[in-house]
């Protein structure tokens, strides 16, 4: 099937940049949870740096507050023991005042220098006044008792009252700076107290926001999940799908790999009879049938997998390869049997592909492989199968090259036709020809209609080529019209080109261009054009008809016959099919179909032609027979226009004797 091969080149080019764009899409997709985890400790990493922050600010304040409070204990200390010194100091002047012996002297100086050294690391200018004038009081005093004095104890009084006013300075400065310490405090309570609720409502708000990142994590994985799934899957069977397996291919392979691709070819019958939606019911039905058939067969190795309308693909390390053959043979026979659905019992029929790859193979050159194979099939016709091998591949680019040449073999102008002439067994003489394609390439040589033209067929060329032989054929038999050698040409007409709405049109308008009469054109059409819509294909022969062409059955007897439509088509003429003339001379089964085809082309009015004809016994036999026409390499070649026209000079040709090439 060709045309699958051309768009499969193309779906193949598709499906390597979805799986390049899949295989990026599951590198973040594959393993959910590490993936989780890791959005995860990176939400979270902020909120633990926003709390150690907080933290570290509680932290400097409390130490801010601490060193304050051991830089202002010193003074307060000091303070302490000021008034303490100043207290003993008033204790010992009263105990030397009341015994001014040598001993509380002694004393009293002690306590005095104490109180003076404390004074001086206060540097309190007001206390140290006040000291001085406890001094210079005390000096008097003790001036005024050695000289005895009797104003000593107002003297003594002035002392301590002194003594009390330092103290009482001292305390009230002692108790300003417990004052300040306590007031920083509070600060820095209030302080930490603020960075407290600022902290926890950051944290609050953290909580929320992880919260809700998690929520949305939980359902980006689950939409993820979802969403690889339908990408990996098939929406109606539920089997993984293309895209599935070439990501399967790619990844670590240690042994050789079968590939097998079933394509379902006998749908379009359901589909006419019940409707699109009943084809889902049959792939559901057929997908789950394929699954047990592997299960029966203990062939769970072997993977299932979808892809396109109708093709299946199966997948599988190979352990033996001798016994690859047998699998597919125990696989097709157990898919043969009916599948039951829900319109009744489903026959499949299909074509099937398969390749044999090693770990070296990359995924895409597998898949190409693959699809070569299962085109190929298609040519081989239904259930066939088709491993791929170097040939193969060869014979396909052949085909690809024939297929991008012959596109512009038509614009150029390199086919041309031969026509072979068709004559009356008995006289000799010529009664028309029969145009013949051909064509030569300059790169690839003369390439043989048989090879050409089911490309054509399968590319959808053989619309343009059929126009182009059909307005060749009718120019040229316009001209020996003209020019007094009317002959009749019979023309192929290709199953597509029959169907084509206006191909009617087209001939009829050509006829009239040429100024032909139609029954100079003779169209040949194959019995299987007729069998595929005989209604519209009866109307269709009818119109022809009416524009006045000669109408023949080419091939006749070699597809599918229904007598019972026969004989309502206005058919001019049946070709019996080489197939049967080769052997007529020696074949007592081809004498009998032969002599079957005759006689009903006797009973219907028909003109009977046997093409082949390369031997006189062939010739003699079918005389014989009752078979009036013939065309062969015994009386004539494949000409050129030119040689023909030659031919037509003579309208008695001897016959040549002269074996094909």
């Amino acid at each position: 099937m060709l045309k699958i091969a051309s768009v499969a080149r193309i779906r193949r080019i598709r499906i390597t940049l979805k799986a390049r764009a899949y295989r990026a899409f599951v590198s973040f997709t594959e393993n959910p949870k590490r993936y989780g985890w890791l959005f995860a400790i990176l939400l979270c990493t902020p909120m633990i740096l926003l709390v150690f922050d907080g933290y570290r600010l509680q932290r400097e304040l409390a130490i801010t507050s601490d060193q304050m409070l051991q830089e202002r204990l010193p003074a307060i200390e000091r303070y302490n023991e000021t008034k303490a010194a100043l207290t003993r100091y008033q204790l010992m002047l009263q105990t030397w005042f009341s015994n001014t012996s040598a001993s509380n002297l002694k004393r009293l100086e002690h306590s005095r220098d104490t109180a003076n050294t404390l004074f001086e690391q206060l540097n309190e200018s007001e206390l140290l006044q006040l000291w001085q004038q406890t001094l210079l009081l005390e000096y008097q005093l003790q001036t005024e008792v050695v000289l005895g004095d009797q104003d000593s104890t107002t003297k003594l009084q002035k002392i301590s009252f002194l003594v009390g006013q330092l103290h009482n300075i001292a305390a009230n400065q002692q108790a300003k700076i417990i004052k300040a310490v306590e007031a920083q405090e509070q600060q820095t309570l209030a302080l930490l107290q603020g960075a407290k609720s600022r902290s926890l409502m950051l944290d609050s708000a953290m909580l929320v926001l992880l919260l809700l990142a998690f929520a949305l994590l939980y359902r980006y994985l689950k939409a993820s999940n979802y969403y690889r799934h339908k990408a990996f899957h098939d929406r109606v069977t539920g089997l993984p799908n293309q895209s599935k397996m070439l990501l399967d291919l790619h990844q670590r392979r240690t042994k050789n790999t079968i590939l097998v691709a079933l394509e379902l070819n006998n749908l379009e019958v359901y589909v006419a009879g019940q409707g699109y939606d009943i084809i889902e019911q049959i792939h559901r039905a057929f997908s789950q049938h394929l699954v047990n058939v592997l299960d029966q067969l203990n062939l769970n190795f072997i993977k299932v997998y979808r892809s396109g309308k109708g093709i299946y693909l199966l997948s599988g390390p190979v352990h033996n390869p001798d016994e690859v053959d047998e699998q597919i043979r125990r696989i097709r026979e157990a898919l043969h049997n009916p599948i039951h659905t829900n319109i009744g019992e489903y026959h499949p029929r299909w074509n099937r592909g398969a390749t044999m790859v090693s770990p070296a193979t990359t995924p895409e050159q597998a898949l190409d492989q693959l699809y070569s194979a299962l085109a190929e099939a298609g040519y081989k016709g239904q259930d066939s199968l088709q491993f791929f091998s170097n040939e193969l591949r060869d014979k396909r680019k052949r085909r690809w090259a024939i297929q991008q040449a012959l596109g512009q073999a038509i614009r150029d102008n390199q086919l041309s036709i031969h026509y072979q002439p068709q004559f009356e067994l008995q006289t000799g003489k010529m009664v028309g020809a029969e145009a013949l394609l051909r064509w030569h390439q300059p790169d690839i040589g003369q390439v043989s209609p048989a090879e050409f033209i089911p490309i054509a067929e399968q590319s959808g060329l053989i619309i343009d080529v059929g126009r182009w032989v059909l307005k060749t054929a009718v120019h040229q038999a316009a001209f020996w019209y003209h020019h007094g050698f009317p002959t009749q040409i019979a023309i192929n007409i290709s199953p597509r080109q029959f169907e084509h709405p206006d191909f009617i049109s087209e001939l009829e308008r050509l006829l009239t261009e040429a100024e032909l009469p139609a029954s100079f054109i003779e169209l040949e059409i194959t019995e299987g054009v007729l069998m595929k819509d005989a209604q519209g294909c009866l109307a269709a022969l009818h119109e022809l008809k009416r524009i006045g062409v000669s109408l023949a059955i080419d091939d006749f007897g070699q597809g599918y016959s229904s007598l019972s439509y026969l004989h309502r088509f206005p058919i001019d003429k049946l070709k019996i099919d080489r197939s049967f003339i080769n052997d007529v001379h020696q074949s007592e089964m081809d004498q009998v179909l032969a002599r079957i085809i005759i006689e009903l082309g006797r009973q219907l009015e028909l003109q009977i032609i046997a093409e082949g004809v390369e031997l006189e016994q062939q010739a003699q036999w079918l005389t014989d027979n009752g078979c009036h026409l013939a065309q062969g390499y015994l009386m004539g070649k494949p000409m050129n226009s030119g040689d023909l026209h030659g031919l037509l000079l003579n309208q008695k040709p001897q016959l040549v004797g002269q074996e094909p090439d």
